[in-house]
């Protein structure tokens, strides 16, 4: 591949003339680009062809057009120089996985794309600006003169917590922790997600009661102008509702869309009266020593409170003349503050947008980890308790085989589980219960976990017995990444390849050495529909 050094003037400043590179010609893909005369350069409007490494010097610029002339192309080699890259609003610069370092400042009117490693840029955020990452980004995102920008982990694995921490955030997925660093501290209420942006919003699901001056009303039958009684019996106007409709089920990560359940009774006699379901990130007024909300997700335990799987979901926004405390299906649940997030709802009820007083801000703290939180999840392990459920003390998790659509159960002997597999067989799963650490204790790891593998043999009495490591590159679906170099958790429902058992003559065992028990698991009470956490007729509010 060739690089190509800007040679244009202020005067011809033509991304596609060759005459301003040199040598003569223009970029392609795989090229790489050096800018160092002081200039400011942009590549042509529309998609361009992925470049290789760039170099901009520290007064020269790359920019990338925006608005009626947006940009996109990828960066695939080290970004060096100390220059600037501006992505304008609209366009999309991706540095990819052959970024091994990157420096110099990326100002983000548009979409920055992370997927590199190395890099110690100052990325600097502007109103509607979103910075992507798929790895781990080591430079420095200021957004200090924006509360309006996104910033959202889309790599591989869910994200199941987001915590702050200062200046620092750390996203806990199932692929690992990925932390970013701030020039400034931070307000964990930006960092929440959902699957179309990558933040979270807070809002009901259809069929939500609010309680009102006309009685318990349902989200999707309020209007603008309605008077809602308050936590505190306040009694105030609506200003404005808003609604969206996810596609959980077309959604890359559809976990991420889940509203989550709080059932009846969860949080006290009547609190919530009736099952409640809300996004992940919507404040639930608590009481530890003082009132502070906690957001739906912070308080998953798994049994009284879940995420709710479901194909579509409707969401609503309901925002008061000042932010406030509504009392929903029973449970006092805040308002909508506007932290950017308006334009996520298309739909919006008598074609009504009133601005509110305050900028967002909340009429109480709002905090997603610390002592309070775990305070009030220790209270919400002891009310499940209470109401009838208990933790599995069955250290196996319940794993057996599914051959062909045939249960087949183990032999066990100590930690190692031995299956009698019958021939022929063309699909084999490794099943079992699953649990979380996070809903059970205070661990960040969100991750569902079934058994934990140390290693894998099959043996037919025939061919050779074999071994097989959990880094085996065939153990893909339904596996959890390999910790400590020798041990592996499955998610509950693992695919075993048949190349595994590839030319065994007749029936065969499979003996799976398990490293240890499986996370415990809540347990329904008995005779009870406590357990279902699908959300009625898959819409909801």
């Amino acid at each position: 591949m060739a690089t190509y050094t800007w040679t244009g003037t202020d005067s011809n400043a033509v991304w596609i003339d060759p005459n301003n590179w040199s040598p003569n010609g223009i970029p392609g893909n795989g090229d790489s680009i050096i800018i160092n005369n002081g200039d400011t350069v942009s590549p042509y409007w529309g998609n361009q062809p992925d470049f290789g490494s760039v170099f901009v010097s520290p007064t020269s610029t790359l920019y990338a057009y925006g608005g009626i002339h947006p940009s996109s192309f990828k960066i695939d080699g080290p970004i060096a120089g100390g220059g600037t890259i501006h992505i304008g609003a609209s366009s999309k610069v991706e540095a990819g996985s052959g970024v091994t370092s990157a420096a110099g400042a990326v100002f983000v009117e548009g979409i920055y794309q992370w997927g590199g490693s190395g890099s110690s840029q100052l990325i600097t955020m502007a109103a509607g600006a979103h910075f992507n990452f798929s790895t781990q980004f080591g430079g420095t995102v200021d957004t200090s003169n924006t509360d309006t920008s996104t910033i959202a982990y889309n790599g591989p694995g869910a994200v199941s917590n987001i915590s702050v921490d200062g200046q620092t955030a750390t996203f806990v997925t199932t692929a690992g922790d990925f932390t970013l660093n701030f020039a400034g501290d931070l307000d964990p209420s930006g960092f929440i997600l959902d699957a179309a942006t990558g933040t979270i919003v807070l809002c009901f699901v259809t069929g939500t009661l609010v309680h009102t001056t006309q009685g318990e009303i349902p989200v999707e039958e309020l209007r603008v102008g309605d008077i809602v009684i308050t936590a505190s019996s306040q009694q105030r106007p609506i200003r404005w509702i808003g609604s969206a409709e996810l596609d959980c089920a077309n959604a890359r990560e559809p976990s991420v869309c889940w509203p989550i359940r709080i059932a009846a009774g969860a949080l006290g006699p009547n609190k919530p009266a009736h099952d409640l379901f809300v996004s992940p990130a919507h404040g639930i007024r608590t009481t530890v020593v003082t009132d502070v909300l906690i957001p739906a997700s912070a308080l998953v335990n798994g049994a009284t409170i879940a995420q709710a799987e479901c194909e579509r979901v409707t969401y609503w926004h309901v925002e008061l003349d000042e932010h406030d405390i509504l009392v929903t299906n029973g449970l006092p649940t805040e308002s909508y503050a506007d932290h950017g997030s308006r334009n996520f709802f298309p739909r919006t009820t008598d074609n009504s947008i009133q601005l509110t007083k305050g900028g967002g801000q909340r009429c109480l703290a709002y905090i997603s980890e610390g002592p309070l939180v775990e305070v009030v999840r220790m209270q919400l392990h002891a009310r499940a308790l209470d109401l009838g459920w208990t933790l599995s003390d069955d250290p196996f998790a319940d794993v057996h085989l599914v051959a062909d659509g045939q249960r087949i159960d183990p032999v066990i002997d100590d930690w190692r589980v031995r299956f009698h597999v019958p021939a022929p067989v063309s699909e084999l799963w490794l099943a079992s219960e699953w649990g979380a650490p996070n809903l059970i204790g205070s661990s960040g790891d969100g991750r569902r976990l079934g058994v934990c593998i140390s290693r894998l043999v099959i043996d037919d009495d025939v061919t050779d017995v074999r071994y097989i490591s959990v880094d085996d590159d065939r153990l893909t679906d339904g596996f959890h990444y390999v910790e400590d170099g020798n041990r592996r958790w499955t998610s509950g429902r693992t695919r075993l390849p048949s190349s595994l058992w590839e030319g065994c003559r007749e029936s065969f065992s499979l003996i799976i050495d398990l490293a240890g028990p499986a996370v415990p698991r809540w347990i329904p009470p008995a005779f009870s529909d406590a357990s279902v956490v699908a959300a009625p007729s898959m819409e909801m509010a």
